[in-house]
């Protein structure tokens, strides 16, 4: 007794993630038994009660008017035949909603592979230590934690009780780690809607300036790659947002509803004369039973939200901007907008076109004297400039002084 009274407790008492979740096989069995955190048994308790009362409601009437004839004429065949299309319904709907849930999980690990080829392929494909091949690297890597972002704010369509503000901000403040101010109120203000479109355009522009920098090793062939990246990245986008925003048909479940609901209102009446006061029990128990797989199914069938049951659409930004430090096979990228600008102290002639003598990095004239490459400053991974990154990814950037003058950023959209 005192075992399962600690076991229950623990079960209370546990805060449950997705990542503990996954591990439910492990558990023992009572922590199994009564932990409802990610279950749809808190659910049921509406229709417990309310089935119970209806038959309370019939084993009432029954006590009232057992001496009415006709009670002995009801037959419980026509439930029975009544339960197989009723089954076949609730079946179909539970094989939608998983079916949902599935490509859904489908199109996710596209994305996530997608963004990690693209990865891969900008530190391998676009070889050389220089600054203009260094910051096509860079750019297109920055740029795909931010399509992360954005395809979970597209997705998701509940905000947990936040108001529209701070959703805006949390928007804000994440995809800001990646991106230029210019950059971020372009997604957030200009871009009304579809916004994973947006930063797809922008890693495609990247791609493209690469190919005609010639900077591309595999010439055309390689381009024409890269372009299937993309194309994959608005086909699995594509995907999920069909499911998100295409329910299953409203006459499909509102009539699965009603025909549940007349064959549990009725059952009593077949089965009332013979277990009398346990027909409420055994209503709400056959009711709770029938309505645990349309729970079920509900829970499933939308899987970007941020239930326990989700697909953690959330992790994709951080595990990207984590990956892209593992594919660094030469210098490497900066995720971070800051490590990736030209502070000039004599101006600007045209956009990206820099007077020689007045290259600075650092405060210091530029090591390659061009004038029309990138400038900026990044140190190597592990060196002691190395600094914490809010995304949890080490720091590439060294502190870059200002000149006199405002700096304008090479990385502006255009």
């Amino acid at each position: 007794m005192h075992h399962l009274e600690c076991c229950l407790g623990t079960a209370a008492e546990r805060v449950i993630t997705r990542a503990g979740l996954l591990e439910y096989r492990s558990w023992k069995y009572l922590p199994f038994m009564f932990t409802f955190q990610g279950s749809v048994m808190h659910e049921l308790w509406k229709w417990f009660l309310g089935y119970g009362f209806i038959g309370l409601g019939w084993a009432v009437t029954y006590e009232l008017s057992s001496d009415w004839d006709q009670w002995d004429n009801v037959s419980l065949e026509v439930h029975k035949l009544l339960a197989i299309p009723i089954a076949f319904l609730i079946v179909f709907r539970s094989n939608v909603a998983h079916n949902r849930f599935w490509e859904g999980r489908t199109h996710l690990a596209t994305l996530y592979g997608t963004e990690r080829t693209i990865a891969r392929k900008a530190n391998t494909l676009i070889p050389g230590d220089d600054d203009e091949a260094h910051a096509l690297r860079s750019n297109i890597c920055r740029f795909l934690p931010v399509l992360a972002v954005a395809v979970k704010n597209n997705l998701r369509k509940r905000t947990k009780g936040i108001s529209d503000q701070e959703v805006a901000a949390n928007y804000r403040d994440e995809i800001s780690k990646w991106l230029t101010p210019e950059e971020t109120d372009s997604v957030l203000i200009e871009t009304a809607r579809n916004k994973p479109l947006r930063v797809i355009g922008w890693i495609g522009r990247e791609i493209s300036a690469a190919s005609r920098a010639g900077k591309m090793e595999g010439g055309p062939p390689t381009f024409a790659s890269f372009d299937n990246e993309c194309t994959r990245l608005v086909d699995s986008w594509m995907g999920m947002n069909k499911i998100c925003f295409t329910p299953t048909p409203f006459p499909y479940i509102h009539a699965l509803h009603w025909f549940v609901f007349i064959w549990l209102f009725t059952l009593p009446v077949a089965l009332v004369s013979t277990i009398r006061w346990w027909c409420p029990i055994a209503l709400a128990m056959i009711s709770c039973a029938m309505y645990a797989i349309e729970e079920v199914a509900e829970e499933i069938e939308d899987p970007f939200g941020d239930d326990l049951n989700d697909l953690p659409i959330e992790t994709i930004a951080p595990d990207i901007a984590f990956d892209t430090t593992l594919l660094n096979a030469q210098r490497a990228v900066v995720l971070q907008k800051d490590g990736i600008r030209a502070t000039v102290a004599l101006g600007y002639q045209d956009v990206g076109e820099v007077k020689a003598h007045g290259d600075l990095i650092n405060g210091q004239p530029s090591p390659t004297g061009s004038a029309s490459s990138p400038l900026y400053h990044a140190a190597p991974f592990g060196s002691p400039g190395e600094q914490g990154s809010p995304s949890g990814v080490s720091s590439t950037i060294t502190e870059v002084k200002e000149p006199e003058k405002e700096p304008k950023n090479i990385l502006q959209p255009h």
